[in-house]
């Protein structure tokens, strides 16, 4: 039985930023966000890859999508 995941929070991601993409089969790769819903319940993301595919997921599939700018602001405070 999978187990369940909650809704995931994106209203602090912002268009044109970088993240890290989580997929629940253990996938995981960098992307940039494109755009997403008012609500952040739907998320479109750009693979950095050289295809450059286009993704949308929704909040509640178990996708986790953590900022790349918020790890290395935390990695190199600002002085």
């Amino acid at each position: 039985m999978d187990e369940l995941v909650p809704p995931q929070d994106w209203t602090f991601l912002s268009p044109g930023e970088p993240v890290q993409v989580h997929l629940p089969g253990g996938q995981n790769f960098e992307a940039r966000v494109e755009t997403k819903t008012r609500g952040s319940e739907a998320l479109w993301v750009i693979r950095a890859d050289s295809l450059q595919t286009r993704q949308v997921f929704s909040h509640t599939e178990g996708v986790l999508v953590t900022s790349t700018t918020q790890v290395e602001d935390r990695d190199h405070p600002a002085v």
